[in-house]
């Protein structure tokens, strides 16, 4: 199983809307020199149809879901399924956060379309991708912050800061943005 073949099933199940779109390491990957990664995240739409569906499509390559998580037990969606392979090898986990905020549904509605491992898929963009990695700040979301910044800066891109200002202050971050612009000096 590849990521490609991922794509190709989640695009099946997918409707007419834009039901996903590529976050994480992949999408990094999109805005900065790669890194190895073994996982492929997605936001996905909060369509309880959309995710029956995808399940089934992941089901038929070897994923199963073995993490469901609800933050409100009542909620009839999940706000996140990992799914992992039965097999081992290179390529192991999907996981699905699935869009419930306002940024969430923000990042659906502002995806590009990126050719990733031969296929055209929507991505997060670079500005919504620093906000998701500033949110997680693990060492190597900071690092992967840094990268997509620099990268955007090297190849004349300018990231949209406001936008990005504008969610660090709405999820309570905007400290974390700060570091960021300081070590890039901005």
């Amino acid at each position: 199983m590849t990521p490609a073949d991922v794509f190709r099933v989640l695009e099946g199940a997918a409707g007419p809307d834009r039901d996903f779109c590529v976050i994480g390491a992949f999408a990094r990957n999109a805005w900065a020199p790669p890194r190895a990664t073994t996982d492929l995240d997605f936001c996905v739409a909060p369509a309880a149809a959309f995710l029956a569906s995808a399940q089934s499509a992941l089901d038929s390559l070897g994923l199963s879901p073995t993490r469901i998580q609800r933050a409100d037990p009542s909620d009839p969606l999940p706000d996140l399924i990992i799914f992992r392979a039965a097999r081992d090898g290179g390529f192991r986990q999907v996981d699905f956060l699935v869009a419930k905020t306002d940024f969430e549904l923000e990042v659906l509605r502002r995806a590009l379309p990126i050719e990733i491992s031969g296929r055209t898929v929507p991505v997060a963009t670079p500005e919504d991708l620093l906000v998701y990695k500033l949110i997680a700040d693990r060492l190597r979301d900071r690092d992967d912050t840094e990268a997509i910044a620099r990268t955007q800066a090297r190849y004349g891109r300018d990231l949209d800061w406001p936008y990005v200002e504008r969610w660090c202050e709405e999820w309570g971050i905007r400290a974390r943005l700060d570091v960021l612009r300081t070590r890039l000096g901005i």
